[in-house]
């Protein structure tokens, strides 16, 4: 069974953070970051994600009604307008990854608990790797792989210049895509990034990674 992307795209963010100041930034997250950010309109759900055998530490993403609303009027203006909170906490931000994605290959239905994350670099080197990450989602009898997803950056919407990010220190990192496979468990992932690995697109920016979830929060219709 395949499906289409729906029109949901993606923001994704991965980071470590300074360690004196992790339980604050737990708490900025769930209390005002998430909410702040769902309030603006075209955010839709977000997920966040820690460490079971990965690096960075954290991963955080959004689903977005599409990838423009990454650069609409009401997102800049929060990027532009940090809270006093997010202005003491960003600093705090390490090793950031973030990315604008559009959602370009999206087998199955649902969210993992257990994620397994490719992260690759390599301009036009997705669509080379759709038809292997199809396949691995139609031997999901054998990899419990549940769902299974390709985001593709777009540069010129992932660069952006403002206030919040310049709290940060320094530029974002990018990368070029991600294959993203939903997972029940940490077993379970495991196994399909033992099958991930096994895909040749001479892409590969570093092994896959596997993320456990924390906690979402989603838009209430």
């Amino acid at each position: 069974m395949t499906a289409t992307a729906n029109g949901r795209d993606i923001l994704a963010v991965f980071n470590d953070v300074d360690p004196a100041h992790e339980a604050e930034y737990h708490r900025w997250y769930w209390q005002q970051h998430l909410p702040e950010r769902l309030s603006i309109p075209g955010f839709m759900s977000a997920y966040r994600y820690q460490a079971v055998e990965a690096n960075p530490k954290f991963f955080t993403w959004y689903f977005v009604r599409d990838i423009e609303v990454l650069r609409s009027p009401h997102y800049l203006e929060r990027l532009s307008n940090p809270t006093d909170w997010t202005q003491r906490v960003m600093p705090w931000f390490r090793n950031m990854t973030r990315c604008a994605c559009r959602l370009t290959a999206d087998f199955g239905r649902g969210i993992g608990s257990n994620l397994v994350v490719w992260r690759i670099e390599g301009a036009g080197r997705a669509a080379s790797i759709h038809e292997s990450v199809s396949q691995l989602f139609e031997a999901a009898a054998e990899s419990s792989i549940t769902r299974a997803q390709v985001w593709e950056t777009d540069r010129e919407i992932s660069v952006q210049r403002t206030p919040e990010q310049a709290l940060r220190g320094g530029p974002d990192r990018l990368i070029d895509c991600a294959v993203v496979l939903h997972c029940p468990s940490v077993e379970s992932a495991r196994k399909a990034a033992k099958q991930l690995r096994e895909i040749d697109s001479g892409a590969a920016l570093e092994n896959p990674h596997l993320y456990s979830l924390l906690h979402t929060l989603s838009v209430i219709a």
